[in-house]
């Protein structure tokens, strides 16, 4: 079989992103630019040309020799571990890599399609194309897949372990696409310590919600029932509090009935003092201040939320309307089921206004017009009702990027990785939705189509609909004898939490009593065998748990200590197993405590219900 279809049929198995975007009919490179040679080994070696100059991108010699050179510090990772390899060549440092490691996983970064498509023609790598532990990213042709591959692959239990690097000559001769490489990668960690530290401040909080909030799901609707449910050439319409707003807000009165309007919360205000009333608004934020609820007529309108949305909001506004979208609680997807719908998890970036986004792609509008969505510091200011502020007073890694006149703005760190995310978002839904920035000013996201508000509502808002037939499918849910459903959880989960809360506190005792044996020396080993096959069981037990999401997300800086260097082993044995040991006699010790204030949340809510279903 001719090698270039061999490698097609193999990518097209495994990796159909990138056969969809080499097989698109404007699909093009330079083949004159990478050439194939033979090195004295006989071996396929490639020669990237620039100019007058040629540079071998592997030894001349003896290139798998050197492969196994260059990897030989890369082999002995733990199983979790990632490594991201910037450069292909000719696939011998990856098939290094993948022979001597069983369970790791490996992605590569080449920087030019010229030497991807000519390893294609050239190189028989259907082999590595075929591993499901392998992922190919070409700068040129799929970069925003990276940032999909590193939020999958950058985790608490491997951010020690997993390694990054280039091949030699590929930093030399690409130092540029290097750097852009290695500040996504760097990025992506920041992002993670980010997230960690948020959950630190929050976790307990958005597990207090997630409890409490299950007082609001008498009545309500599921969003996946509004799933692929838009109509034909209605575009949709996310608000966002952006200071550049004000520029084109009023604009919103004419399209009534002709676009679906979601206002994101901090809009909410804004919007409505304008006589504006939004189809939907949307609130994430699981400590979100109801300040921006306190506008007459906001119970009226179809309410989104997430099942860790602030409880104090919810209860603030006392809405007949909510509508809930995500869950990433087994128990929460449990009870949508029970009441015969579905919840999904839609996590998107962190930002209320990329879920508003993300889920207006998922409800199958076709073009989705963005306002208010600077993600900078346009004309000094945060958000469109805001005064001016001056930039040493920002407490946040600021920095400039292009807006979209060319200029400079300035932009914070999670607006930049907001940013990210709505490019990623477009790009890898791009042949079904169009995404147009209406913003009129604030950053520049690639991949999206920039419009006037003006342009883009003479453009596309021309059709009518009935927006309240749209809004009227979802049933109601958890009416009648069906809210037993909730009770019933919430009873069941009282339960499992003190029966996993009673062999918590065994474990951590015996983790103690095995960690004390060996620091004293005394290797009973059947003891010891006893209090690991108890530990194991527990472990197997919690895994299994279905209300393990809100035990770790109670106090989740235990968890991420507990897995943030569990692979970095002892080489001394007795080491070991007293660093384990002692690991997890604090894992159960604090897991301890967090199920007994979890016990009682579950308590308050279910009097709550009680006191509802008295006084309704």
């Amino acid at each position: 079989m001719d090698i270039y279809k061999k490698n097609l049929d193999a990518l097209k198995k495994y990796n159909i992103d990138l056969y969809d975007l080499i097989n698109e009919g404007n699909f093009s490179w330079n083949e004159n630019e990478t050439l194939v040679e033979k090195s004295k080994k006989d071996e396929i070696i490639l020669a990237y040309c620039k100019g007058n100059q040629k540079t071998y991108l592997s030894s001349k010699y003896n290139s798998e020799n050197e492969a196994k050179k260059i990897m030989q510090d890369k082999v002995d990772m733990p199983d979790v571990s990632v490594l991201y390899l910037f450069g292909i060549s000719n696939g011998d440092a990856v098939r290094e890599f993948l022979s001597n490691t069983e369970k790791c996983n490996c992605i590569v970064y080449e920087p030019k399609k010229s030497i991807f498509m000519t390893v294609l023609q050239n190189i028989d790598i259907s082999d590595l194309l075929e591993s499901n532990r392998l992922r190919i990213v070409v700068d040129e042709i799929n970069r925003e897949k990276f940032y999909s591959y590193l939020e999958v692959t950058v985790l608490p239990n491997n951010v020690k372990t997993n390694k990054y690097f280039a091949l030699p000559i590929y930093e030399r001769i690409f130092h540029e696409e290097y750097l852009v490489f290695l500040k996504m990668v760097l990025e992506k960690y920041e992002n993670l310590e980010i997230e960690i530290n948020t959950m630190s401040m929050f976790g307990n909080k958005m597990c207090y919600n997630s409890i409490h909030n299950m007082q609001y799901l008498v009545g309500c609707k599921s969003a996946v029932e509004l799933y692929d449910t838009a109509p034909e050439g209605i575009p949709a319409i996310v608000v966002s509090a952006g200071p550049s707003l004000e520029k084109n807000l009023d604009l919103l009165k004419e399209v009534h009935n002709k676009a679906f309007v979601i206002a994101v919360d901090t809009a909410i205000p804004k919007v409505m003092s304008r006589g504006i009333k939004p189809d939907m608004i949307i609130s994430v934020d699981c400590a979100k201040s109801t300040k921006h609820f306190e506008v007459e007529g906001i119970n009226d309108i179809p309410f989104m939320v997430d099942m860790s949305s602030n409880y104090d909001v919810l209860n603030f506004v006392d809405s007949n309307n909510y509508i809930f979208y995500s869950s990433n609680s087994i128990i929460w997807d449990n009870m949508f089921r029970d009441a015969g719908s579905e919840i999904k998890m839609v996590y998107a970036g962190g930002s209320v206004a990329i879920d508003a986004l993300v889920n207006m792609i998922l409800f199958g509008f076709k073009k989705i017009i963005l306002i208010g969505q600077d993600l900078s510091f346009t004309n000094n200011k945060q958000y469109a009702d805001d005064d001016e502020i001056n930039k040493d007073e920002i407490k946040a890694t600021t920095f400039y990027v292009k807006d979209i006149y060319g200029n400079d703005v300035l932009t914070k760190k999670d607006y930049f990785t907001f940013i990210r995310a709505i490019e990623e978002i477009a790009y890898n839904h791009r042949d079904i939705v169009e995404i147009i920035d209406a913003t009129e000013g604030g950053a520049f996201k690639r991949n999206t189509t920039i419009m006037t508000l003006r342009e883009a509502i003479d453009k596309y808002c021309k059709n009518k609909f009935d927006v309240d037939e749209f809004l009227s499918k979802p049933k109601r849910l958890f009416m009648g004898d069906d809210k037993r459903i909730i009770t019933d959880t919430i009873i069941n989960m009282k339960s499992n939490m003190q029966n996993m809360k009673e062999k918590m506190h065994k474990g951590y005792k015996l983790a103690k009593e095995g960690k004390e044996l060996l620091l004293n020396k005394k290797y009973n080993v059947e003891r010891l065998k006893k209090i690991n096959k108890f530990i194991y069981e527990l472990d197997e037990d919690f895994l299994d748990m279905d209300e393990r999401s809100f035990i770790v997300g109670y106090e989740p800086t235990t968890n991420y200590e507990f897995l943030r260097d569990y692979y970095i082993e002892e080489e001394d044995h007795i080491k070991e197993s007293i660093r384990m040991y002692s690991k997890s006699e604090k894992y159960y010790k604090d897991l301890t405590a967090s199920i007994k204030e979890i016990i009682k949340m579950l308590d308050e809510c279910y009097e709550d219900i009680q006191k509802g279903e008295k006084n309704a």
